[in-house]
């Protein structure tokens, strides 16, 4: 019962996986040609087979002048299947190119659409890893080891047909260690895809650590960080490796089972043919063709193996686009023309919390109310994490809140084009660079090669006493990539 729950679950997630990588795309129409020709393949197996069983027979026979049929039937066969394989792989090069495009588009689309309070939340390597190394998995997935199944599955059905044509008992004894090989099969890809999702989470980590050090190799530079910026790499990296390397190490162990059972069919199959040829109760020009058609079948089948052995790395990483490809959407009306109002701004009654922040209270604004009439010049002061970067941000759009009404010129944002809108509202901020560790670490970070003053002079001296008091965790809070857990303020 649990090798079924197990077959069941694994067949489950890798099906709602696929599904969501060929939802509209064009996948759909090249799977069902590569089906046909999938046919094609098998039918060119069927006539290798049966030259096979015609030839030998004529051999035992001595019937040697009519050894051109059989040899003919040979060549056919393999004729046939090498046109219908060429076709196929042409088939799976257009469709991965074209999935390739698809799911770069619908990253760049998703992202640039996507609520600004979500994009602050996401790691710039790993964003870049996921356009490139990502989507190449998932095409690849989709493109080439889908295909496999399908190829697996449908000369496996129709060898199973011209086996149960032949005599029922074939059928049966070919079928029954079946349901063990594909419990097997699903064990090896549970066993696998959960050593490569921990690869995939040290791959985003070291990815996200190389492109900090890129985008700040000035503050880099100027605090001589380079010592410090080598070793964490280097963990990362060493990291990496380690993970990765269990995962491939695991691999052909978890599979071993599934690839020494792939040939208990053929094997139960001569065992049984055998029995009946003894018996007259089968021809052995039959038995030697299907037991030829069952050695190739198996052959293909072991492409099934290959699937189900690489299925779940790749998934693994093409499940890391859906979170962009679900991302929450900014959504914009069609107003295109202001109102006759003398307010250019309007908040009332707004309310607003980060939700990834380490806040002891998570509420920044309670019903704050701002009203700026047109040409009106206004400075927001307040104390750090007060709320002033979050009040810009509210008014921008950038942000929005969780109760309450923003109005530019007399209109809610979310009615505005999103074009005019843009127009009308600009935003400007500063770019504060913090690494994605504990505060106390960052500031022990520029006095890691040498030492200036203590860390509670640094405090007291930065001012930041107050905003160090209003998280759970204080110094020990951790900032985020860029310092997106703390507000502007408290950046």
């Amino acid at each position: 019962m649990k090798s079924k729950t197990m077959l069941k679950n694994q067949i489950k997630s890798a099906a709602d996986s696929i599904y969501q990588l060929i939802r509209g795309t064009e996948a759909p129409k090249y799977l069902s040609m590569i089906s046909c020709l999938c046919i094609v393949l098998a039918l060119g197996n069927i006539m290798f087979s049966f030259g096979m069983g015609q030839l030998f027979t004529h051999t035992y026979q001595e019937k040697f002048q009519i050894f051109i049929y059989p040899l003919l039937l040979l060549l056919s066969g393999k004729v046939v299947y090498a046109v219908a394989e060429f076709l196929k792989g042409r088939l799976e090069v257009k469709l991965q190119a074209n999935l390739n495009f698809h799911y770069r588009m619908i990253i760049a689309e998703k992202y640039a659409k996507a609520k600004y309070e979500w994009q602050e939340t996401q790691k710039t390597g790993d964003l870049v890893d996921r356009v490139q190394e990502d989507t190449d998995s998932a095409a690849m997935a989709v493109a080439t080891y889908l295909p496999k199944a399908v190829k697996s599955l449908v000369i496996f059905g129709v060898t199973i047909f011209v086996l149960f044509s032949v005599d029922w008992r074939l059928s049966v004894a070919y079928l029954f260690p079946v349901p063990f090989l594909f419990i097997f099969n699903a064990w090896g890809s549970k066993v696998s895809q959960r050593y490569f999702d921990d690869s995939r989470v040290a791959n985003s980590a070291r990815n996200a650590k190389i492109q900090d050090v890129i985008n700040n190799r000035t503050t880099i530079k100027a605090y001589s960080l380079e010592d410090t910026v080598e070793r964490e790499i280097e963990n990362k990296i060493l990291c990496y490796v380690k993970k990765i390397s269990n995962a491939l190490a695991m691999m052909p162990l978890s599979f071993s089972p599934a690839i020494l059972f792939n040939k208990i069919p053929s094997i139960l199959l001569g065992v049984i043919g055998c029995a009946l040829v003894i018996q007259n109760n089968l021809h052995s020009e039959s038995f030697i063709m299907i037991f030829t058609l069952s050695i190739t079948t198996a052959d293909e089948i072991r492409e099934l193996d290959d699937f189900m052995a690489n299925i779940p790395s790749l998934l693994a990483y093409a499940k890391r686009l859906f979170p962009i490809w679900d991302s929450p959407q900014q959504v914009f009306g069609r107003e295109i023309a202001c109102q006759d109002t003398v307010h250019a701004f309007e908040l009332e009654n707004v309310s607003f919390a980060y939700s990834n922040v380490n806040f002891g209270a998570s509420k920044i604004l309670t019903d704050f109310n701002l009203r700026i009439k047109k040409g009106e010049r206004v400075v927001i002061v307040g104390k750090s994490g007060s709320g002033k970067s979050t009040v810009l941000k509210l008014a921008g759009g950038l942000y929005e809140p969780s109760r309450g009404t923003i109005k530019i010129f007399g209109r809610k944002i979310e009615d505005w084009d999103e074009r005019i809108f843009h127009q009308l509202v600009g935003y400007m901020s500063q770019d504060i660079f913090l690494w994605p560790m504990s505060i106390e670490e960052n500031i022990q970070l520029a006095q890691s090669n040498r030492k200036i003053i203590s860390l509670e002079q640094a405090v007291k001296f930065s001012g930041i006493t107050g905003s160090l008091n209003k998280l759970s965790d204080g110094l020990k809070t951790q900032v985020g990539e860029r310092g997106t857990s703390l507000s502007g303020g408290q950046r």
